[in-house]
């Protein structure tokens, strides 16, 4: 999809993605639009670098509300979730502030709360996440 719109895709070594100052420059020197990358990053690089970034997901740990501040500004922020036994995300949120979710879940995804005895929670209660759909793995529980 990124090629058929006229797009270029960078990929960054790995040497770039371990030194911050790298992935920086890579990210002004190409002008990239786009960017996807753990929110481990994000305190290590520098924001005004990635002032031509208008769409940024972060994905693969949780991020905090201090850090989802500072990249907010300027740009769709969004916060991909997705436990190991799914393929990457299954639900994705658009960050606008300090308050952080997971988001809403992705096509062909069910997303339930759980309470201990594996009924529906409440709304608002906290509970287990449960997580249905294609993209599951084979072989957990209940799953053929």
């Amino acid at each position: 999809m990124i090629l058929a719109q006229g797009a270029s895709l960078h990929l960054i070594s790995e040497a770039q993605y371990h030194t911050p100052v790298l992935l920086d420059d890579v990210i002004e020197k190409h002008q990239i639009t786009h960017a996807v990358l753990p929110p481990v990053l994000l305190p290590h690089l520098a924001p005004e670098k990635w002032r031509s970034v208008s769409t940024l997901i972060v994905a693969g740990e949780a991020i905090t509300p201090k850090v989802a501040v500072q990249w907010v500004q300027g740009r769709k922020f969004f916060n991909g979730y997705g436990p190991t036994e799914t393929t990457v995300c299954v639900t994705i949120g658009q960050l606008t502030g300090e308050k952080v979710t997971i988001g809403k879940p992705l096509y062909n995804t069910v997303i339930r709360i759980l309470d201990a005895k594996g009924n529906l929670a409440p709304i608002g209660a906290a509970g287990e996440l449960c997580v249905g759909g294609i993209q599951l793995a084979r072989g957990l529980s209940q799953c053929p």
